[in-house]
């Protein structure tokens, strides 16, 4: 069972991955395979990025600037095209990957652009967790970021109403966190029930 989890940005999908992890699911998550990948050599990202940005683009360390490369891609929707274009197979192939390794034969995926990349596909089903505005605006908020910069990066995703409208499944997150795992929970219970049926 590989299932898509999604949401935008602030919205929870951390918080719902950590979860379905305790509710003994396999747990992926594009945006630390994405750190993997800026790390890795290997994968010809770092060089890529330094042919088209440059060193200005790099720490002191020789690793990614994630902040500053942030800064670049979300002011340039051509430079975020091109990332995205250069980071998203990569992704994608790693997860399927880890997936095909896993004993775990329930494995959830989270990605945040997981619509707007047209992977729905690659999932037996897909779940989006939604907030509200002003609670998504107030978590951002929270982790330093400004007006612009919060506007910027939510301009760049579906919005959460319709990453909802388009999922199988939704979990609205605008409460508690013993709300949100009830939520999981019965997700979660839900999954088993009718996958085991299917199998």
């Amino acid at each position: 069972m590989f299932v898509g989890l999604t949401g935008g940005t602030g919205c929870g999908k951390t918080t719902a991955l950590e979860c379905f992890s305790s509710l003994d699911w396999k747990t992926l998550d594009a945006d630390n395979i994405c750190h993997e990948i800026y790390g890795d050599a290997g994968s010809g990202v770092p060089g890529a990025l330094m042919k088209r940005w440059g060193a200005g683009c790099f720490s002191k360390d020789g690793s990614p600037d994630r902040k500053r490369i942030a800064e670049l891609v979300f002011n340039d929707s051509v430079e975020l095209l091109w990332l995205n274009n250069l980071l998203h197979p990569e992704v994608l192939r790693r997860a399927r990957e880890a997936a095909g390794k896993s004993r775990n034969r329930h494995v959830i995926f989270a990605v945040p652009l997981l619509f707007e990349s047209g992977w729905e596909k690659e999932f037996d089903l897909t779940i989006a967790v939604w907030t509200d505005r002003e609670t998504q605006y107030a978590r951002l908020g929270g982790r330093g970021w400004s007006e612009k910069e919060i506007g910027m990066r939510c301009g760049c995703q579906f919005s959460p109403e319709r990453k909802m409208e388009l999922a199988d499944y939704a979990i609205i997150n605008s409460g508690s966190q013993s709300f949100l795992f009830e939520q999981c929970e019965k997700l979660n219970n839900q999954i088993r029930e009718n996958y085991g049926k299917k199998i």
